[in-house]
């Protein structure tokens, strides 16, 4: 009545008597390998399990936890796993009179377990020569189980693989990341982060430096709906947003320095429209900014000078130099002013023409 598979092999023919749920175990053999020889049952394992039943006739026992063997029980060559132990059976005299083994078919886990292993593998190969980081943690401990080269980057280069996260990168401690993936596993919900704060160690022994990271936590849900583990992905954007911020004081500072000049000047682009106007242009034109940049010079150009402004601004826009224009313009107050403007190409990060 037992759901554990087991058989006993009884006396010098050594006859097998089984269970049902050994029954399943030997597939197209059963009923007919009902008190036959073990010999006889398994005829094509002998190499393999012989030795160890001759063992236990011996008085020795034998536990395995995971025996590969190649069978022919559903009429064609499997491999198979098992879990098992051979014990010594012994009569009233006291000397070995057969050998009971209770064991456990492993195959499905075993070969459940190989493809996760090729599956593992082949997305490291894939994802160590991703510009993400990638990682992917087990348990409700979060033991890493994968980390690419990128990941390993992020964290100095230390080895991660196999331990905890909380003993691996301790200096996070503190910093929320360990409770948002025990929130995450808990509740088997995703978690997106952006521009995060971290601290981490260059290598072990270090002082943590602050990165800042785009990341999910990402479920991974086992056949059971239960999550097993939590994928880690993003990027370090540190780089980006430091160089981002660099740039707005940079432009902060041309604009204070363009505000301050007494003379107009801007920025076109390569359709002409303008992409900044001072407020000296402001001023002249009586416009505020966000009406300044799209205001038509031509409006306000003297009909005399015209042709000539025309003609010239296209020759030195094409010409890609340096170029001056000279004519007459009507200030926001009504007056015509002469106008002297110098004006030279803009060149992109790659060189191309930029307006």
């Amino acid at each position: 009545g037992s759901h554990q598979p087991m058989f006993i092999v009884w006396g010098p023919e050594r006859t097998m008597i089984y269970n049902d749920s050994y029954a399943e175990i030997l597939g197209l053999r059963h009923p007919d390998a009902l008190g036959q020889p073990f010999e006889r049952v398994w005829y094509d394992i002998l190499n393999d399990v012989g030795p160890i039943m001759d063992r236990a006739y011996d008085g020795v026992p034998t536990h395995m936890d995971d025996l590969a063997i190649v069978m022919h029980r559903n009429g064609y060559p499997e491999e198979a796993h098992f879990a098992f132990s051979y014990t010594p059976v012994r009569d009233e005299g006291g000397a070995v009179a057969g050998m009971f083994c209770a064991c456990a078919e492993t195959t499905r886990q075993v070969m459940a377990e190989r493809r996760r292993t090729g599956e593992i593998e082949r997305l490291r190969t894939l994802f160590d020569h991703a510009p993400i980081f990638f990682a992917v943690l087990r348990g409700p401990t979060h033991i890493f189980e994968i980390a690419n080269a990128a990941y390993l980057r992020l964290v100095g280069g230390r080895e991660v693989v196999g331990k905890a996260v909380r003993e691996a990168l301790p200096e996070i401690e503190g910093q929320g990341f360990f409770e948002l993936l025990d929130q995450v596993f808990a509740s088997g919900e995703a978690f997106t982060g952006h521009s995060a704060r971290i601290q981490l160690r260059a290598h072990d022994g270090a002082p943590a430096e602050e990165r800042m990271v785009d990341f999910i936590y990402q479920p991974i849900l086992e056949e059971d709906g239960q999550t097993g583990g939590i994928l880690i992905a993003g990027y370090d954007v540190t780089d980006r947003l430091v160089a981002e911020q660099q740039l707005r004081e940079s432009e902060e500072r041309f604009r204070l320095i363009a505000d301050s000049a007494p003379v107009p000047m801007w920025v076109t682009k390569l359709d002409r429209s303008r992409g900044f106007v001072n407020q000296a242009y402001q001023d002249f034109v009586g416009l505020p900014a966000d009406q300044a940049m799209g205001f038509d010079w031509r409006t306000i150009l003297h009909p005399e000078d015209q042709a000539r402004i025309f003609a010239e601004s296209q020759a030195g826009e094409a010409s890609l130099k340096r170029f001056a224009l000279e004519a007459r313009y009507r200030r926001a107050d009504g007056q015509w002013r002469w106008l002297r403007s110098i004006s030279q190409p803009r060149w992109g990060p790659d060189g191309e023409h930029a307006g």
